[in-house]
C-alpha cells in the first residue's frame, strides 16, 4: 500500500500546524469517499456512516501529531474509522440484533428500498427491474454483514472490500497478523452460512467470496 502522496504530505503538514484547511481542502477531498464506503459497510447505515466519517476526520485533525509518516495514511485513517464505527455500534447493537432477527431491513438502515430504486430508475431511463434487483442484493449483503460479530465484520470489510493484507489489517485492528487472518476466515465462513440460510438467492463464490465483494463495491 502506498504510504501517501505529495498532496497528502502537504495536507498532513498543514494539519500539524493547526491549519484546518489542510483537512478540508485535501484530505477530505482525497479520502472521504473511500472512508465513507468502509464506514457504510461497517455500520450498514448511510446516515450513521456519514457521522462516523465526520467524527473520524475531526479525530484525524486532533491526533495528527501521532501519525507516523513511515506508515500509510489511508490505513491510519481507516483504523480511526473502524474505531469510531465500533464505538457507535456499541450503542445500537441491541436494536440492530432485533431488527436483523425480525428480517426487517428497512427499519435498520436508511438505504433505499427496491421499490424506490426501481421508480427512480424508470424516471432516469435505466432498467427498473435490474436496479431493484441490485438494491435487494446490496441490502441482503449489508444485513448478512450485520449478522457477523463485530470483529469478523471489520476483518471481512477491510480484507475483501478495502483490499488489506493480513499485516495491514493487523496494523489497522491492533492485533497480530495471525489473529487478523483467523477473523477473516471465520467471518467469511459465517457470512457464507448466513447467506445460504437466509438469502439463498444471493450469489456467492466460495471460498473467495468474490460475488459478495462485487456487491460491496456498489454499496
Amino acid at each position: 500500500m502506498l504510504l501517501h502522496t505529495d498532496d497528502d504530505a502537504a495536507a498532513i503538514h498543514r494539519c500539524r500546524s493547526g491549519d484546518i484547511r489542510g483537512l478540508d481542502a485535501l484530505m477530505m477531498a482525497r479520502h472521504q469517499v473511500q472512508a465513507l464506503r468502509v464506514a457504510y459497510l461497517l455500520t450498514g447505515d448511510r446516515m450513521q456512516a456519514e457521522d462516523v466519517v465526520q467524527d473520524s476526520f475531526l479525530q484525524v485533525f486532533r491526533t495528527i501529531k501521532h501519525f507516523r509518516p513511515d506508515h500509510p495514511f489511508e490505513a491510519w485513517l481507516h483504523g480511526i474509522v473502524t474505531h469510531v464505527a465500533r464505538q457507535r455500534l456499541r450503542g445500537t447493537s441491541r436494536r440492530r440484533e432485533v431488527s436483523l432477527n425480525a428480517m426487517s431491513p428497512a427499519s435498520s438502515t436508511h438505504a433505499p428500498d427496491a421499490l424506490s430504486v426501481a421508480r427512480r430508475a424508470a424516471v432516469e431511463g435505466s432498467d427498473p427491474v435490474e436496479a431493484a434487483e441490485l438494491a435487494e442484493r446490496r441490502r441482503a449483503l449489508l444485513d448478512a454483514l450485520g449478522a457477523l460479530t463485530q470483529k469478523q465484520r471489520e476483518a471481512v470489510v477491510l480484507h475483501y472490500y478495502a483490499g488489506y493484507s493480513d499485516r495491514e489489517m493487523a496494523r489497522v485492528l491492533g492485533c497480530p497478523s495471525g489473529t487478523a487472518r483467523q477473523r477473516v476466515h471465520a467471518g467469511l465462513g459465517a457470512l457464507e452460512r448466513i447467506i445460504r440460510e437466509r438469502y439463498a438467492w444471493l450469489p456467492t463464490e466460495t471460498p473467495s467470496g468474490n460475488a459478495a465483494k462485487r456487491e460491496a463495491h456498489h454499496a
